[in-house]
């Protein structure tokens, strides 16, 4: 009778800790915040696809994270209209909290830079957040 207690017990443990690890995971895989509206989205690409500085283009891209979450596409298509990799790693650090798929998301980042040393710096800056 002790050991199916015993066993009942440790059971229920490990489900409450496999219950604490599913929660953790998606919690640091997604983002919990709304996705941007298609409005709020076409007014960024605007001002992006425009010819305003990059100083410009780098606030609007980073006003877009405050409105919501963005998607890996959204996040690409954003990254294209930034010229320099200051601004793209700039960019990417700060998207990174407000992206839909946290899990992707240096598989597709990477791609932008043409350094190296932004891919590492950009990493390195996810590994503190996680």
């Amino acid at each position: 009778m002790k050991r199916l207690i015993l066993a009942g017990i440790l059971l229920g443990s490990a489900s409450a800790a496999m219950a604490n690890v599913s929660e953790l995971t998606v919690t640091m895989s997604t983002s919990d915040c709304d996705p941007i509206s298609a409005e709020d989205y076409r007014e960024i690409m605007t001002i992006l696809v425009g010819k305003g500085s990059e100083e410009l283009k780098l606030k609007a891209a980073k006003k877009a994270l405050k409105k919501g979450c963005i998607n890996l596409d959204q996040l690409s298509e954003i990254m294209d209209h930034l010229q320099s990799e200051d601004s793209k790693l700039a960019f990417a650090k700060e998207a990174y909290s407000n992206c839909t798929d946290q899990d992707n998301f240096l598989e597709i980042v990477q791609e932008k830079f043409e350094s190296s040393e932004s891919v590492e710096e950009l990493n390195g800056h996810i590994t503190t957040l996680k």
